[in-house]
């Protein structure tokens, strides 16, 4: 049997300070109705006076960590994300290794390109036209050497309001056009190449 210490401080007003080997404690109320606080949460004592006959709760005043299920669950939500993240880290490395492996051709020599040329850099995008553009008709290239030079114009004014700045600009966006366009059309050319395998039509089987 441990030994055990109690020793009750009357402050007045029906308020004591309670002394134990667990702590400082307050108590205010009267015979009947009492509220206790210590360290181990505040109590509540509602009785009869004479009786014997009491009523009491008590709530703890430390703060409940989350339930082991509650952890299991976050870390298994935890370890799903990141394994969907390095699978898509690891799709995407595939896929940029696989897309590396196709060969367009130089740059400067594939329609789209020459097209975002004509629009961002007309000058280039003309010489570029008529030398590599071999699915346009003689008149198709006029018409557009007709609206391309009146852009230029346009683009020449304010490249010279702007310069060098906005030809700096311009050539970044040139650049960045035709990485995109670039990697779209081998994107579609190897989703055809991927769908006309043997193994897609088993897969499809």
């Amino acid at each position: 049997m441990g030994l055990r210490y109690h020793k009750g401080i009357n402050l007045g007003g029906g308020v004591r300070l309670n002394v134990s080997k667990s702590g400082l404690g307050l108590s205010a109320g009267t015979r009947g109705a009492r509220v206790s606080v210590g360290p181990r949460g505040v109590r509540k004592t509602v009785g009869i006076p004479g009786t014997g006959i009491s009523y009491s709760t008590q709530k703890s005043l430390k703060k409940k960590g989350p339930a082991k299920a509650e952890l299991a669950a976050a870390d298994a939500a935890k370890a799903e994300k990141k394994a969907q993240r390095d699978a898509w880290l690891e799709a995407n490395s595939r896929l940029s290794d696989d897309l590396s492996k196709i060969k367009l051709g130089p740059w400067y020599k594939l329609g789209p390109c020459i097209v975002w040329a004509l629009i961002l850099v007309p000058p280039l995008g003309i010489a570029l036209m008529w030398i590599f553009m071999r699915g346009w008709k003689a008149w198709q290239k006029v018409l557009s050497t007709i609206f391309t030079a009146a852009w230029t114009v346009v683009w020449g004014g304010v490249t010279w309001v702007c310069s060098p700045w906005m030809e700096i600009l311009l050539a970044v966006l040139y650049a960045c056009a035709a990485y995109f366009q670039i990697r779209r059309m081998k994107l579609k050319l190897y989703r055809s190449m991927e769908n006309q395998s043997p193994e897609s039509g088993l897969a499809k089987q």
